[in-house]
């Protein structure tokens, strides 16, 4: 089990005697609030989690079809002051903007809208959008560590596989990703986990694009938070 810890504050209580007809009341009520938290783990990101793609020329993308955009990978590094168990998610920050249609080009056998991440509009216009998945074991201590998958929140998990199979890939809220000893199903206890993630952009096609006379900006951005199964 982890370890935790409360932290517990309170006021001080100044216990004084006061004639009958001045007494406010014969009682009153203490509250005492803590928070009890498990070991604390911390998310890092390379680049600071920031993924430029730099330009991409109009003249690129076709008139009538997404175009998909080289993806760039992303070290995940979480450290943590004891070992423990935990997993992550994502949420969009950018949720509602990304492209209807773009799930099943940048992948037709695994993907659907709800994998893909949105990248804001413009003038009322889907700009694209992104996915985000692992495609390969990452490391729990400095060992390999079995890629596992729970699509309802942390309840059940299914092994990932080296190929990207879609369930690789964050996406909606319930989906964790963990890291679990090999050949076991349940995330492990670890001190510090390394992961490559893969930013993989879409741009809408030519046609459904805001009106290009000015620099269209592509503004995806999400948050990766930690749980503790």
């Amino acid at each position: 089990m982890p370890r935790c810890f409360a932290v517990v504050s309170f006021a001080a209580i100044m216990l004084q005697t006061l004639p009958a007809s001045t007494r406010a009341a014969e009682s009153s009520d203490l509250k005492l609030r803590g928070t009890i938290k498990p070991v604390a783990c911390s998310v890092e990101l390379s680049e600071h989690g920031v993924t430029d793609f730099g330009i991409i020329l109009s003249r690129d993308v076709p008139e009538n079809d997404f175009k998909s955009v080289i993806p760039l990978p992303v070290l995940l590094t979480l450290t943590c002051s004891d070992p423990v168990r935990l997993s992550i998610s994502a949420s969009d920050n950018r949720s509602g903007t990304a492209a209807p249609g773009l799930g099943k080009f940048m992948d037709k056998n695994h993907r659907t809208d709800a994998d893909v991440f949105g990248v804001g509009m413009v003038d009322g216009k889907y700009v694209g959008g992104y996915l985000i998945y692992r495609n390969k074991e990452g490391t729990g201590d400095g060992v390999l560590a079995d890629m596992i998958t729970s699509n309802d929140g942390g309840k059940t998990w299914v092994p990932g596989k080296p190929v990207d199979d879609g369930m690789n890939g964050l996406s909606h809220a319930d989906r964790q990703h963990g890291w679990a000893a090999p050949g076991t199903l349940f995330p492990g206890q670890f001190r510090t986990i390394t992961q490559v993630y893969f930013v993989h952009p879409g741009i809408n096609k030519r046609s459904l694009l805001p009106p290009l006379v000015d620099d269209i900006p592509i503004d995806g951005s999400a948050t990766i938070s930690i749980h503790y199964p």
